[in-house]
């Protein structure tokens, strides 16, 4: 029997945020619960996501126990891994752990709203893509 691929995976902050907000969060739980698909996350997307859902004009959208409900999701069905190098790659340096973080862990894709990394469209074998683009890719 031949065995199925295995599709590696991180998204961004962005998508988190938006995840949290009511955005698309049942095609999320779809995809964390794939086994043929492995989510990525390091700590330092945490603890972007901690930093901006705690911003006001998130904040305004979400209340505590979505972002505890979330973070229960990251911390349940994605594999942690921390970022090993971060080199200056992207046009904007607060994007160079992803691209450093998708490359450590030969990530197929990189989920992003980020115009800064859609732009690179793909970095060594990670292809950098939207929320929707993988839902296409996946056939969700």
């Amino acid at each position: 029997m031949a065995s199925k691929t295995i599709i590696r995976i991180a998204f961004d902050t962005n998508i988190w945020i938006s995840f949290s907000i009511g955005k698309k969060l049942d095609k999320l739980k779809e995809i964390l619960l794939n086994s043929n698909i492995v989510i990525f996350i390091c700590p330092e997307i945490i603890e972007e996501y901690l930093r901006i859902s705690g911003r006001e004009k998130i904040a305004k959208y979400l209340n505590q126990q979505r972002i505890l409900d979330t973070l229960d999701l990251i911390e349940t069905f994605t594999k942690n891994k921390e970022v090993i190098s971060g080199k200056p790659i992207s046009r904007d340096p607060k994007d160079d752990f992803l691209l450093s973080f998708a490359k450590e862990n030969k990530l197929d894709y990189l989920v992003t709203g980020d115009k800064d990394l859609l732009v690179i469209k793909k970095y060594h074998s990670t292809r950098i893509i939207t929320f929707n683009e993988l839902l296409e890719k996946l056939k969700f």
